[in-house]
This record gives C-alpha cells, structure tokens and sequence, in this order.
C-alpha cells in the first residue's frame, strides 16, 4: 500500500506534464495560424483598408496649416501662400495619405488693387484764334486760350493723384478786334395795313384778306415784336350763286 502511494504524484505529474505540453503547443499554434491568417488577410485587403489595420488614419496625417504670409506686393497682383506638413516622413507605409508630399502648399492672389500713379501734365496745345470779330465788353480784352492734358502719365486713383496746376490757359489777342457797335434796346411797330386783297369768287361766299408788318421799326437788341395779330379777313361775295 505504502508503495502505491508514493507513485500517485510522479503519476500526477506525468499527467500533468503531458496536458501542459499539449497546451502549450495548441497556444503556439494558435499564435502561428492566427499570425499567418492575419498576414493573408491583410494581402487580400486594398491599401487603405490595409493601412488602417497597420494604424493609417486618414484623418490625421497633414499637420495644422500655418498662417497666410505677407502679400508680395502691397498694390498690383500678389501673391500669399500657406503651407502643412505631413506628420510621417516618405517611406512610411502611411505617407500615401499625404499625397506623397512632404510639404503641401496653397497659394492665392492678393492686392488686386490698382497701383496709385500720380499723374503729369503733357504739352500744351496750340493757342486758339482770336475768337470774336468784334468785342462786346470792351472794357474786357479778348483773350486767346491753351489748354493741356493730364496724360503724361494719367493718374491712377483719384484725389491728389491728379495733377496739380490748371489745365488751362489764356492770353489777350495781339491785335484786340474793335468794340462792337453800341446796341440801343428797341421795340418793334407795326407797318400801315395794306389793301384789302380781291374776292376770289363772285357767288357762293369768299374770303378777302389785308395785312401788315412788324418793320415800323424792327425789333432790335431784345426788342418786343409787334402786339397783335399781322394779318385781317373779311367775308365777301356772300349771295348764292
């Protein structure tokens, strides 16, 4: 009995001994067949759901972007940029999300506004003809005129980007063109009437007609005109034919 006894535990831990090794190798087999499914599936995935597996997140690959730079020029057409970065460097399984840059670039157009230029005044033109064959202010020369043209450049935007000065110019006639007649207001009177004209017909009703005109003076230097009416008819012939 005693001899029995001692040999349960070496029984106990030859058991033992067998359903460890058993687990363990069923635990490594595990491990493999599990690794090598994972490595199948993997191939049978496209590269961003196999990215994905790996830790690719298509969120998160470009950092933040930096501020807009200074526009390149301050009037004209410019230029400003910004700029991210990709988080991982090329050759990272993951670098496919950043478009395969490092370094990723926005530009845009900035200060379309016009350039200002002051503007400068070109040649003076020729000076005109003595205007008037006779001057009715005499006590004011005829003047000849010049003027000049703000185009030599033209001035881009306004205000005092104009240029500065008078376009414009005069100077008395050389030789002054006499005073105009002194012109006396008067009104117009009418002429004596003339005759009265024939009846056209003899029967069956007519017309006949005088007149007169506004000659007796003329109206002259803004002068009324004659009051009234310049010409009169009177019936005749009257009896039915």
């Amino acid at each position: 009995m005693k001899a029995n006894v001692h040999h349960r535990p070496r029984v106990l831990c030859s058991v033992l001994s067998l359903i460890g090794g058993f687990l363990l190798t069923l635990f490594f087999h595990c491990i493999t067949c599990s690794h090598i499914n994972t490595n199948i599936e993997l191939e049978q995935l496209g590269k961003h759901e196999r990215w994905k597996r790996q830790g690719c997140n298509e969120l998160n690959w470009w950092r933040g972007w930096t501020r807009w730079t200074e526009c390149t020029k301050t009037c004209g057409v410019g230029v400003t940029e910004r700029s991210r970065k990709c988080i991982v460097k090329k050759g990272d399984p993951c670098f496919h999300f950043c478009d395969h840059m490092e370094t990723d670039v926005v530009k845009h157009d900035c200060n379309s506004q016009d350039c200002c230029v002051r503007g400068g005044w070109g040649h003076w033109f020729e000076w005109s003809n003595c205007p008037v064959s006779c001057n009715r202010t005499p006590a004011t020369p005829v003047m000849l005129v010049s003027s000049r043209d703000c185009n030599s450049p033209k001035p881009v935007c306004r205000g005092d980007w104009f240029c500065q000065g008078t376009s414009r110019r005069t100077k008395p006639c050389a030789i002054q063109p006499p005073d105009c007649p002194v012109c006396m207001r008067r009104d117009g009177g009418w002429s004596s009437w003339s005759a009265w004209s024939q009846c056209p017909v003899t029967c069956g009703g007519g017309t006949q007609r005088k007149t007169r005109t506004c000659t007796n003076p003329a109206p002259a230097c803004r002068g009324s005109n004659c009051p009234g009416p310049d010409h009169e008819t009177f019936p005749c012939a009257t009896s039915q034919c």
